[in-house]
Parts: C-alpha cells; sequence; structure tokens
C-alpha cells in the first residue's frame, strides 16, 4: 500500500528525460534550416546574378525589310497594271504600262532632226569645198590683175595708153583682193561650225552629238511608259487604276523587298554597355512561338530614337525628368532553309550573348563603399 501511495504522490506534469537520437534529429533540422539552406539560396542568387548580366533581352523588337516606292519617271496616263496586291514579283517584271502615243512622236521628232542635223553637216561641207575653190579663183583673178596693172603701167611711161585704163585695171586688182579677203573670212565661219575639220564624222560633230542625245533622251521616255520591278519583292497598297494620271515621281504603291530582312531591336542605353557587334544572337517572334532563329548583331546606331523625331525633346527647359533613351540596334538574321518567312512589322524576342559575367564580389564591395560614404 505504501509503494502504491508513493507511486500516486508522482506530479503528473514531470516530463520525461529527452531521447538522445531526437535531441540529435532537431539539431540537424534546425542546422539544415539556418545554414544549409540560406547558403544554397545565397549561392544559387550569386549564380543567378553573374549569369542574367551576360544575356541581354527585349521584346521591343520588330522585323524590318527595305520597302520601295514604285513610281514612274515620266508623267503620263495608265493604261493596264499587270499585278495584284500581295503578289510577288522578280526584278525586271513589268508592273504597269503607260500611254505611249506622246513618247512616240517625240521619237520621231528627235529622229528628224537628227537626220536635219546630218544634212545640215552635209550642205556645210559643201559649201566649205565651194569657199575653197572661189578661194582659189579669185587668188587667179589677183594674180591676172597684177599683171594686168604692171603691163598698163609701162604703156603709159610710152604714152600708148590711157590713165583710165591704169586705173581700171588696179580697180580691178583691189576688187580681186576683197574677193578673197571676204572668202577667207566666210570659209572661217563655215570652218568654225565644222568644228574646225571638214573631214569630221558626223557622229564628232556637236550638232549631230546633240541630236543624238536628244533622240537618246525620247528612246529613254518611251521606255519609261513600261514600269517594271527594280528588286525582287512582293507588291503592297496597290492602289493604282487604269485610266489615273501618274506623275514624274509619285509613289504608285509599295514593293517590299524579300532578299534583305533584319531585326531592329530598341535596347535601353543602360543594357548596351557591354553590347557590340557581331555578337551571337537568338530571335523568337510571336507569330512562330516554336522557331528560333540565329542571328549576329550588325550594328548599333549612333544617335537615339528620339533624335529621329519630329520634334526632338528640348531638356533645356526646367521641368526635366530622365527617361532612359532607346537606341536601335540592327539584328542580321539568319535565315535557314525551311524556316517561315518573315514580313516587315513582326514583333520579335531577342537575347544577346553579351559572354559578359558580373563580378558579385565587386559588386558588394562597391554596394559597402556607397553606404560607406553615404553615412
Amino acid at each position: 500500500m505504501a509503494e502504491d501511495q508513493d507511486m500516486d504522490t508522482t506530479p503528473e506534469n514531470e516530463t520525461l528525460p529527452v531521447r538522445p537520437e531526437r535531441r540529435w534529429g532537431r539539431t540537424i533540422l534546425r542546422t539544415f534550416l539556418l545554414i544549409v539552406i540560406p547558403a544554397a539560396a545565397l549561392i544559387a542568387g550569386g549564380y543567378w546574378y553573374e549569369a542574367t548580366g551576360r544575356y541581354i533581352e527585349t521584346e521591343n523588337a520588330y522585323v524590318k525589310t527595305n520597302v520601295i516606292a514604285v513610281s514612274a519617271d515620266i508623267e503620263g496616263r495608265v493604261t493596264k497594271v499587270f499585278v495584284d496586291e500581295n503578289q510577288r514579283v522578280a526584278k525586271g517584271d513589268l508592273l504597269f504600262r503607260m500611254d505611249p502615243n506622246s513618247y512616240n512622236m517625240a521619237v520621231r521628232m528627235a529622229e528628224s532632226q537628227r537626220e536635219a542635223a546630218r544634212q545640215n553637216i552635209s550642205a556645210m561641207r559643201a559649201e566649205y569645198y565651194q569657199i575653197v575653190a572661189e578661194i582659189e579663183e579669185k587668188k587667179a583673178n589677183v594674180a591676172y590683175y597684177k599683171k594686168e596693172v604692171k603691163r598698163q603701167r609701162k604703156l603709159i611711161k610710152k604714152s600708148i595708153t590711157t590713165r583710165s585704163k591704169l586705173d581700171e585695171a588696179e580697180f580691178n586688182l583691189t576688187a580681186a583682193k576683197q574677193e578673197v579677203a571676204t572668202r577667207r573670212q566666210k570659209i572661217r565661219t563655215v570652218l568654225a561650225k565644222l568644228g574646225g575639220d571638214p573631214a569630221q564624222r558626223f557622229e564628232e560633230h556637236p550638232d549631230f552629238m546633240m541630236a543624238e542625245t536628244e533622240l537618246s533622251m525620247a528612246e529613254m521616255n518611251l521606255g519609261y511608259t513600261e514600269v517594271r520591278a527594280p528588286i525582287d519583292g512582293i507588291v503592297t497598297r496597290l492602289k493604282l487604276e487604269p485610266g489615273e494620271w501618274v506623275e514624274s515621281g509619285e509613289p504608285a504603291f509599295g514593293l517590299i523587298s524579300v532578299d534583305r530582312v533584319w531585326i531592329e531591336a530598341n535596347l535601353k542605353e543602360t543594357q548596351l554597355t557591354h553590347v557590340e557587334v557581331n555578337q551571337n544572337v537568338t530571335v523568337e517572334l510571336d507569330a512562330y512561338p516554336d522557331q528560333v532563329w540565329q542571328a549576329k548583331v550588325g550594328s548599333i546606331s549612333p544617335a537615339t530614337g528620339a533624335e529621329f523625331s519630329v520634334l526632338p525633346p528640348q531638356n533645356a527647359s526646367g521641368n526635366w525628368v530622365k527617361v532612359v533613351q532607346r537606341l536601335p540596334v540592327r539584328i542580321e538574321i539568319q535565315q535557314k532553309e525551311g524556316q517561315p518567312k518573315l514580313r516587315a512589322g513582326m514583333t520579335a524576342t531577342v537575347s544577346i550573348d553579351t559572354l559578359h559575367k558580373r563580378d558579385l564580389w565587386d559588386t558588394i564591395k562597391s554596394s559597402f563603399l556607397f553606404m560607406k560614404d553615404s553615412l
């Protein structure tokens, strides 16, 4: 009975001693929670910090290509359009034709002017040789009248002739000399019109060359009545219809190039620190989420996009707010066989591999120095 009473007097809330194995388990759990997990998180965070500094990504990127404004080199009325909207054409394909009647007339007129120039040159040549013959004839007259004057002077000394005969001979000599001088002046004028050489070829004469040039221009304008594709591309914004009047140089529709396609990525200026030309780039398009294109950095714009805007920002005023600017970066895409065709304006996501690794310890050190200087 006494033993039972002693057992009953034992406090009910008295705890039993903890087993050593349970205490050891708690220690391991506490160590894992307080040391291992934070250390792993720190290591993972450091790795992420260093790794993420290598790749520069942006979704502000778009497919770009050359868009040619197709226009006529001459004015005229459209007679026929040979293409449709979104039609693919090759370089040299006929796009539309203009009324050629007036330009055909211009060609015929230029041909007539060229023939007239040829005949005019022939006439000047004939005139030149005729004057040469006349000069020889007049020179013979001069020689004759010189002899006649000498003869009359001898006769008058002998009183065989009269003074009037001598005067007549001297007058004829003077007239003959004047005719020679007149012919020589005339031949110089004709020779100048012949370019200094009467035997010069027609093709080398200035008048003929001018007529030939006008004919070439007329034929060129006639050829311009047929407007052909300047590059391989796809027709777009086609609103041209037969019967419309087209002015010279006025855009008729657009032609999108299919041979030259690139990506324009607008990167923040803070992202360009380590971006360089020829770095590798991966490109993903929203239209083709399962496709990845390989590319390279082609060039970096020397100015921000704001500098080319219609109203450039004026930062000289007092109400200035710092805004991170963006610079266009040209990404030269490498199109592989079998990949979908890229179309201008498609949105893309680009990732540039700068091969740069951030130094975590230098960053921490800089942060501590910054905090020290701030205190």
